[in-house]
């Protein structure tokens, strides 16, 4: 009779068993590891869609902030263009 369990291989050195769901990260909004892959976003990052929640996102998003000087410029540039239009202009 064999005793060996069957997460061990052939030399009964143990096998480390992952599931599907444990190598894909937790749903962010509400901690869920239903998780699968659900293609990529513009710039090739892996997207994924929660099954519980059914939430989109993306794992480690890097959020650009916009500094409140550039915000300050596009609001003026937009001021502008808009105060110089009668209608469109090359």
């Amino acid at each position: 009779m064999c005793d060996r369990s069957p997460l061990t291989d052939n030399v009964g050195v143990a096998i480390q068993t992952f599931s599907v769901f444990s190598l894909l990260p937790a749903c962010p909004s509400c901690d869920s590891e239903a998780v699968v892959k659900n293609g990529f976003i513009h710039n090739g990052k892996q997207n994924h869609r929660c099954q519980d929640y059914g939430r989109q996102f993306v794992a480690n998003p890097e959020n650009k902030i916009i500094s409140d000087e550039t915000k300050s410029l596009i609001d003026k540039l937009l001021l502008d263009v808009r105060e110089d239009s009668d209608g469109w202009h090359c």
